[in-house]
């Protein structure tokens, strides 16, 4: 399920003035990738986020509520990783499988 572009401007809207600033200031970014087929919107950071221990939960309660709230056919988030610190390949992850396992 690709964004309509009425609903991909509106979410960038609220990446742009309420999270984007917010992951800037900690020297990371954000970017939106799609909506898919189960609700889900595929989003990718990239900078210091990538290896901050928190991430996980900036993107639930940060990210994710806020998107949440705004759009209820959004069901959650999943972030799309490129490489890991090894330089390994890495694939989606959805939050709910590393909440809770990242110390704080």
């Amino acid at each position: 399920m690709s964004l309509s572009k009425e609903m991909l401007a509106k979410v960038n809207e609220i990446i742009e003035s309420d999270i984007r600033p917010m992951l800037l200031g900690d020297g990371g970014d954000i970017q939106v990738i799609d909506l898919r087929d189960d609700g889900f919107l595929e989003l990718r950071v990239s900078g210091q986020c990538v290896h901050c221990a928190s991430l996980p939960l900036t993107m639930t309660f940060a990210i994710e509520e806020r998107l949440k709230t705004a759009f209820p056919e959004i069901k959650g988030v999943v972030q799309l990783k490129d490489l890991d610190d090894e330089g390994e390949l890495v694939g989606e992850q959805a939050l709910d499988d590393v909440v809770g396992k990242t110390c704080h």
